[in-house]
């Protein structure tokens, strides 16, 4: 297949070849330099490509103004195998205190995701979001800056999966890829990871961390429903603001997703940010065009 690279600083995929639709039918975005494979290029406007750096691999359409012949490149990501890295437990992080967000919740008698029956898991996942009280616990209280990236590693920490909080820095990934073993030390092998990193953390590590991307609100609620952990992650147009983060949650009685035609359109969220919501399901900030990638992915 012909390789195409994006000249557009971010680049709109669609699920048909027309922006008359506006928002409705982009189902990703594509990043400048980005290589894809040109699978239909006999329309005037529109190419129907391959996105074959995104797992899984997505086909859409992308105006062709914006792509241009290039040679075959390998475009593969090395990715180690690699453990989760937390932080030790410290005593200062908890919900009543506004600081000690790079250490992981440090509370007695934490509520956990049990292994179990469907519905006492999803009963036990409700239970995470009831406890961390986001729209009114001071750990997550919106000031000059907002903690989404906070309550996503929250949640999924007490959900026993992997976001990391912390991630190792450069230096750290080439000596443990020779085999070394090192500590996690704040600002000397680690550093923190804020929402617009997380996006590339997702992009690049959440595979070997059992994180799965979907293309699809639909299959996301539905995995959720499962007993999954789901979150939808978003990168800011302006890399000096911050990107968005936020938690999928199993529905149940009536918090629900918001459907079309019995199709999820936006499935039931909880969040830190710019507002503090437990729940909702009425906001697919995604598609702002402050956002300049997003993903969704369950574990």
């Amino acid at each position: 297949m012909p390789q195409y690279s994006v000249t557009a600083s971010v680049l709109n995929l669609r699920s048909t070849p027309s922006s008359s639709g506006g928002t409705g039918n982009i189902i990703g975005r594509l990043k400048n330099g980005e290589i894809v494979e040109v699978i239909d290029g006999s329309m005037k406007d529109w190419y129907k490509i391959r996105c074959i750096n995104w797992t899984p691999v997505l086909e859409g359409y992308a105006a062709s103004s914006y792509l241009k012949a290039v040679s075959p490149v390998d475009a593969s990501l090395f990715v180690g195998n690699y453990s989760p890295v937390n932080l030790p437990a410290n005593s200062s992080s908890r919900r009543n205190n506004h600081g000690a967000w790079q250490y992981p919740l440090s509370e007695s008698e934490m509520p956990r995701a049990v292994v179990a029956a469907l519905n006492l898991r999803v009963d036990s996942m409700h239970q995470i979001v009831q406890y961390l009280q986001v729209d009114k616990s001071e750990r997550y209280a919106r000031d000059q800056f907002t903690y989404c990236n906070i309550y996503a590693y929250d949640y999924c920490y007490l959900c026993n999966v992997f976001l990391p909080r912390v991630w190792w820095i450069e230096k750290s990934l080439l000596e443990i890829a020779k085999g070394v073993k090192l500590l996690p030390l704040y600002d000397l092998t680690v550093t923190e990871i804020q929402a617009n990193k997380l996006y590339s953390w997702l992009e690049q590590w959440g595979n070997e961390f059992k994180w799965t991307r979907t293309y699809s609100l639909d299959e996301l609620q539905s995995k959720v429903n499962e007993g999954r952990v789901g979150v939808i992650c978003g990168t800011n147009i302006n890399p000096l603001q911050s990107g968005h983060i936020c938690c999928v949650i199993p529905e149940r009685d009536d918090k629900v997703a918001d459907r079309q035609g019995g199709v999820v359109i936006c499935p039931l969220l909880s969040q830190a940010g710019a507002k503090n919501l437990e729940y909702y399901n009425n906001n697919r900030w995604w598609l702002l065009s402050k956002i300049k990638e997003f993903g969704f992915w369950y574990n």
